[in-house]
């Protein structure tokens, strides 16, 4: 008092600080509700990114949800990274990346009187700093040359059941496995392959928003066109060039029909090797690099790469490239077979396994 310091006004100024963080500190969300706010503010998100984050939230993080964002520590964070690292190393970096995306997402939304309510940089800042993410190797199979006559021999002629049903399942395993190696696409725009966006007049199929957000419009081979145009003509309204058994919706998860295959021949592979040989093969018939990305729908603007600028990849181009890796991967064997298809609608037809 006597150096003129109200020690109640003192007291009251560290009441209402401990009551202002109280209030600041109830606003910062759970890690689960941090991780829902921002879904919903992702809009962008594709189903099966949001799909994959959902798994990890709730396989990895559980032990997580309950608590603020702002008290996950860096020892947690490494320690986290860590433990996820022996099952799985992919999604270790996946979901410290995520937790991250979601803490920086909210350290720069929440605020209170212009003031941030979060100061702390994220704690997943130790994983970046020490370089303490998991290195992974890109994956490089595909079927190679020596192994494409006997892959593809293999599906043109395996029996499926009711596979020469003259409906939208005829052929069905059949012309799903050739649509990957003839396009390059990836397995969930096989699967969601619908006749709105494919042109049968000219020759094209669309891909809506692909994974790099810019839409794909793929010239067609002969063989694969002809392929559509029966999927087509016996389609029975379906939506979908590939539809489920329901006949609304598409397909999904046809791994036993990759299984089947690699049976038969003793060729492994996943629907994404698929990809990387439909590149290979057009590696292989001399088809540009600049083409090659078109197709596959990558990005060829590169700042290192002043010629990229320049570089315009025409229609016809396009087209001639899908012609060459279509003759390359099918034998005039194989396309006789395809052409020459029987489509039979007698009930009482053989189904076949």
């Amino acid at each position: 008092m006597s150096q003129g310091i109200n020690p109640n006004e003192k007291k009251e100024q560290l009441r209402q600080k401990a009551s202002q963080e109280r209030i600041n500190h109830q606003k910062i969300p759970t890690v689960i509700d941090a991780y829902r706010h921002y879904i919903e503010a992702k809009s962008e998100l594709k189903p099966n990114t949001v799909a994959i984050y959902d798994r990890d939230m709730n396989l990895y993080l559980k032990d997580w949800h309950h608590l603020k964002i702002t008290e996950i520590t860096m020892q947690m964070v490494v320690g986290k990274h860590a433990e996820i690292s022996q099952t799985n190393k992919s999604h270790a970096n996946i979901t410290l990346k995520l937790f991250s995306a979601i803490y920086n997402y909210h350290r720069k939304r929440l605020t209170n009187n212009n003031q941030p309510l979060i100061t702390e940089f994220s704690p997943v800042q130790i994983l970046y700093q020490n370089d303490l993410f998991n290195k992974l190797k890109p994956r490089k199979n595909y079927i190679n040359s020596e192994q494409q006559a006997d892959w593809v021999s293999a599906i043109v002629q395996t029996q499926w059941r009711g596979n020469e049903k003259a409906n939208e399942y005829g052929y069905l395993n059949q012309d799903f496995l050739l649509t990957f190696v003839l396009t390059g696409l990836r397995r969930t725009e096989v699967e969601q392959l619908a006749w709105a966006n494919i042109d049968l007049k000219y020759g094209t199929l669309k891909i809506i928003n692909p994974k790099n957000g810019e839409d794909l419009l793929l010239p067609l081979g002969e063989t694969l066109l002809h392929i559509f145009k029966q999927r087509n003509k016996y389609s029975n309204g379906s939506k979908y060039v590939f539809p489920a058994t329901n006949n609304q919706n598409h397909i999904k998860d046809r791994r036993h029909v990759r299984h089947k295959i690699t049976e038969t021949t003793g060729i492994a592979f996943t629907f994404h090797d698929l990809r990387r040989t439909f590149t290979s093969i057009a590696n292989r018939c001399g088809i540009g690099m600049y083409t090659i990305k078109a197709l596959i729908n990558h990005s060829y603007q590169d700042d290192s790469d002043i010629t990229a600028d320049y570089t315009q990849i025409d229609a016809k181009d396009l087209r001639d490239a899908m012609q060459k890796i279509e003759n390359h991967i099918l034998s005039d064997d194989m396309k006789n077979i395809i052409f020459n298809r029987e489509y039979l609608t007698d009930k009482s037809t053989r189904m076949y396994r």
